[in-house]
C-alpha cells in the first residue's frame, strides 16, 4: 500500500528525525560535511543534518515536492536512471534510511557502483533499515505485516550489498516496540 506523502508527517514524526540524530551524532562528524540523504521522501530525516551540504534524492515528485514546502533551507532533487547528481569522490556522508526494502536486489546493485564514484575516500554511507531479525522472529512477523516494504532482509542479506566497503555493525535501532532496524556503516576503502 503506497501511501499519500502528506501521511508521513503524521506517521513518521520529526521526534524520530531527533532520536536518530542523538544516536548517530557521537559516532559521526556532520559539522561542515556534505551529506546525501538517500530515499529521503519527504526530507523529515533532513533535520538531522545542517542545509548546508545537504541533499535529499528520491525517485518521487510528490515527495520531493512536499520536502521542499516542508524544509525550504534544505535541497532536494528527483533521482533518475539510478544516477546520483554529486562529483566523484565529493560526498563525506550517505544516508540511507528505510529505503532498500522498498528496492529489489538487481536496482540496488545499479546504485552501488553511484555510491562508490561519488564517495569520497574513507567516506561512508550511513544505513538503517527494518530487518527481519531471526531472535526476534514475532516482532519481525509484525513488522513485515505492517510495512510496505516488499524486501525486508536479514542483516547479513542488506551487509552483502556493501561487501566491496569497509562494513560496521552498531546496536539495532528500535523505532516503535516491534519495528526494528539494523544500523551499520559501509566506508568507502
Amino acid at each position: 500500500m503506497k501511501l499519500p506523502p502528506v501521511l508521513y508527517k503524521i506517521l513518521h514524526p520529526n521526534s524520530i528525525s531527533i532520536k536518530l540524530k542523538k544516536i548517530m551524532e557521537p559516532k559521526f562528524d556532520f559539522k561542515n560535511k556534505k551529506v546525501l540523504d538517500f530515499g529521503c521522501g519527504t526530507g523529515l530525516s533532513s533535520i538531522i543534518f545542517s542545509p548546508k551540504g545537504y541533499l535529499g534524492v528520491d525517485i518521487d515528485f510528490q515527495r520531493i515536492e512536499l520536502a521542499q514546502e516542508l524544509y525550504p533551507k534544505y535541497e532536494f532533487e528527483i533521482i533518475k536512471n539510478e544516477k546520483i547528481n554529486f562529483p566523484d569522490n565529493s560526498l563525506d556522508h550517505g544516508f540511507i534510511c528505510g529505503v532498500l526494502h522498498h528496492i529489489p536486489d538487481e536496482i540496488i546493485k545499479k546504485y552501488i557502483p553511484e555510491f562508490k564514484r561519488i564517495l569520497k575516500p574513507k567516506g561512508s554511507l550511513l544505513i538503517l533499515e527494518p530487518t527481519n531479525f531471526p531472535t526476534w522472529p514475532i516482532t519481525s512477523k509484525l513488522m513485515i505485516l505492517c510495512d510496505a516494504g516488499k524486501y525486508i532482509r536479514k542483516e547479513e542479506e542488506y551487509q552483502e550489498f556493501f561487501k566491496d566497503f569497509k562494513v560496521k555493525s552498531f546496536e539495532p535501532f528500535r523505532i516503535v516496540y516491534f519495528y526494528r532496524t539494523s544500523f551499520f556503516s559501509a566506508t568507502k576503502n
